[in-house]
């Protein structure tokens, strides 16, 4: 599927040349993003840091607020690695082919999962189809 996207987006045969067109004008905002994604992990850490010992601060990093913060921050990352295509122009496949797995994970993570007992049984019944 990242292949597929992959190539899709960034060559030629798809709508590479508008992308990198687009991607190239758009280089001057390029340090927006990453100043903001370290600002937001910034504000994590010192929260995190600077909460008395005997409050439940790991908590914190466990909570849903501190993980959308902490996915923003990795796109904001994205988003700056993606806008910097003049100076680095393989820049955007290498950051797409380098999220495969990523992106494996989450889709492996968004489907239902089965039980063992679900499992066993379809293993029990093709056992004895053969």
């Amino acid at each position: 599927v990242v292949s597929v996207f992959a190539i899709g987006m960034w060559s030629s045969m798809g709508i590479g040349k508008d992308m990198f067109r687009l991607l190239g004008d758009a280089y001057d905002y390029s340090m927006y993003p990453a100043g903001l994604a370290l600002l937001i992990v910034l504000v994590m850490y010192i929260f995190d840091l600077f909460l008395p010992p005997t409050a439940n601060h790991r908590q914190f990093l466990r909570s849903r607020v501190a993980q959308v913060l902490l996915a923003i921050a990795c796109a904001l990352l994205l988003l700056s690695c993606l806008l910097m295509q003049r100076q680095y122009p393989f820049a955007p496949l290498l950051v797409t082919i380098c999220f495969c797995p990523t992106s494996t994970a989450f889709v492996r993570h968004s489907m239902p999962h089965r039980s063992s007992k679900t499992m066993a049984r379809a293993g029990e019944i093709v056992d004895s189809n053969c």
